[in-house]
């Protein structure tokens, strides 16, 4: 135990070192990416820092909690008004899954499973352990999914950058975030953290309990104004550490010849999923009152953790990119599942010639 916390610790000061470097350059959202460079580069260097998912648990109730005090009672009624906008942004899923699975097969040459499960905008923990076990290549799956929501995390915040205004390489915040907090909010966000927490470790197979659970507390407590506060500034950035550390921590027990092998097939996939992310966004602008920074965000196929902090320390529309990543997920764990089986099943009445 000793041994796995100082590791941990470890890899944290790792990745707040890469997260005071990139601040120093002043790139897009400094404390995730370089907390994600330093990690990734260290663990591909031979360390072994697989994060404990206690670890990482504790940290996710923080983001639901961010996510949930979006949700202002003007948020949830304007949210209720683009059911249309949700639904176009929920479709990309859908289309990019379809695209992703001709890439992988009839390109890369994948098996079935391997290739289905590559190819869906999510679902890396869910989704990856059912393709595994319906006969997919775990280690290629997972190599997949982590460039996918690596190369999102570094490229939409330069995109961003690109096509705003935003001084990304600065924390912006939400626009309540300088709500002041007294012992009655810190007690609030406390419960509704604790309540995440505690349903991750009761509900180990509650898909995204950590998260959800204290959302929806957070964001009913205030669309009906309990309250207003968010957690501070310094507990976001520490967040973002944590987050950036977990994904470079996945590339933990990969070795270079895999790297080699399946590396450009993962970016040349991702960096495509992002392009069609980019033009649903463009053409979704012309006919929806939403900007494109908003629409990208909602589509990207990032992780719902780096997602969702993105859109907070950014700033933008943070309610309704949130709604529609839930959306997301629900939809990638719950079709893609379904689909998987039925993708085994037809494997198993059709024989291969």
């Amino acid at each position: 135990m000793l041994d796995r916390l100082s590791r941990t610790a470890l890899a944290m000061l790792v990745g707040l070192a890469g997260g005071s470097f990139f601040y120093a350059l002043h790139i897009p959202l400094p404390w995730m990416l370089g907390s994600l460079f330093a990690t990734a580069l260290a663990v591909l260097l031979g360390r072994d820092w697989l994060m404990p998912p206690l670890f990482r648990n504790a940290a996710r109730p923080v983001i639901g909690v961010l996510a949930g005090s979006a949700f202002t009672p003007v948020v949830v009624i304007a949210l209720a008004e683009s059911w249309d906008v949700i639904l176009y942004a929920a479709s990309y899923s859908v289309i990019i899954t379809i695209l992703g699975f001709f890439f992988f097969k009839k390109i890369c040459r994948y098996d079935v499973m391997t290739s289905f499960f590559c190819s869906t905008p999510g679902g890396l923990g869910e989704l990856i352990m059912i393709g595994s076990q319906l006969g997919g290549n775990i280690r290629t799956m997972v190599f997949v999914h982590t460039i996918r929501i690596s190369a999102v995390v570094f490229i939409v915040p330069a995109i961003m950058q690109f096509f705003t205004d935003i001084d990304l390489s600065r924390p912006v915040m939400a626009a309540h975030a300088h709500v002041g907090m007294d012992l009655i909010d810190w007690l609030i966000i406390g419960a509704c953290c604790a309540a995440g927490f505690i349903t991750s470790i009761k509900f180990r197979n509650l898909s995204g309990g950590a998260i959800f659970v204290p959302l929806a507390l957070s964001a009913a407590l205030h669309a009906t104004g309990v309250t207003q506060a968010v957690p501070p500034q310094w507990m976001v950035g520490a967040v973002q550490i944590v987050i950036g550390a977990s994904a470079g921590a996945r590339f933990a027990g990969i070795g270079w010849a895999e790297v080699r092998r399946t590396l450009v097939h993962a970016v040349v996939w991702a960096v495509a999923m992002i392009g069609v992310a980019a033009l649903m966004a463009v053409i979704g602008s012309m006919f929806f009152d939403r900007t494109f920074s908003a629409l990208l965000l909602a589509a990207a196929p990032g992780g719902l953790p780096e997602m969702t902090i993105i859109a907070y320390a950014i700033g933008i529309d943070v309610a309704f990119v949130v709604t529609c990543h839930v959306c997301r997920v629900i939809l990638v764990i719950v079709a893609g599942a379904q689909t998987g089986a039925w993708l085994a099943r037809r494997q198993k009445s059709v024989p291969e010639a």
